[in-house]
């Protein structure tokens, strides 16, 4: 589901059915995703995160780019979160989304906003970008800012965590075909992933 073809990384989504022995049960997994993380390789709190991306039209996708927390979940910074639907030609509307709290407890919230980005069945490549500071994190397609979420301190409380990168193709359960004939393969293609951080003042 990972593959790299002309420098370029492309992440799929596939109906392959695999069984897993978990205890004393078969457990069968009826798709598989691409995804690629820093989890062991880089992570970091604060910086400017963008990557130059082409999203997939296919019926239940559900390509993402987020930072997730290294010692806890959440936070959580979706730069962003496309869906395809039923008929893939929804994926343009671009959801941020920034998690924060306990997971279970009172503290737990979201802030979310939709934006359309693009015309449907847009299959050109779209640069992606969050800035995240300690005073806000804001939101850019394309050079554009699309969304500014100053940082409470409330907020900041939870989300000033250093963070590793997450991008994956992904699918969303409800609106896979039941014909697995039917089910269309897709794929989610990288050019780039570019991280730039302030140099550390010297003392």
């Amino acid at each position: 589901a990972v593959r790299v073809k002309n420098g370029v990384m492309e992440l799929w989504a596939y109906h392959k059915p695999k069984t897993f022995q978990h205890k004393d049960s078969n457990i069968t997994i009826p798709c598989g995703i691409g995804l690629v993380n820093t989890d062991r390789s880089y992570t970091s709190k604060f910086g400017y995160f963008e990557a130059r991306v082409k999203l997939p039209i296919a019926q239940a996708i559900w390509p993402a780019f987020w930072l997730t927390g290294i010692k806890s979940w959440p936070p959580e910074i979706d730069i962003f979160e496309n869906y395809g639907g039923e008929d893939g030609l929804e994926v343009n509307i671009q959801s941020h989304t920034i998690h924060f709290g306990e997971s279970g407890e009172e503290t737990r919230g979201m802030i979310a906003k939709k934006t359309k980005v693009a015309k449907k069945g847009d299959t050109l490549f779209h640069i992606y970008a969050c800035h995240w500071t300690e005073k806000f994190i804001a939101f850019y397609t394309d050079g554009k800012l699309i969304r500014k979420q100053k940082m409470s301190k409330n907020l900041a409380f939870w989300m000033n965590r250093e963070m590793s990168i997450v991008i994956n193709n992904g699918l969303e359960a409800k609106y896979l075909p039941k014909s697995s004939t039917t089910y269309l393969a897709n794929k989610m293609e990288i050019d780039w992933i570019r991280v730039y951080q302030k140099k550390a003042k010297l003392k």
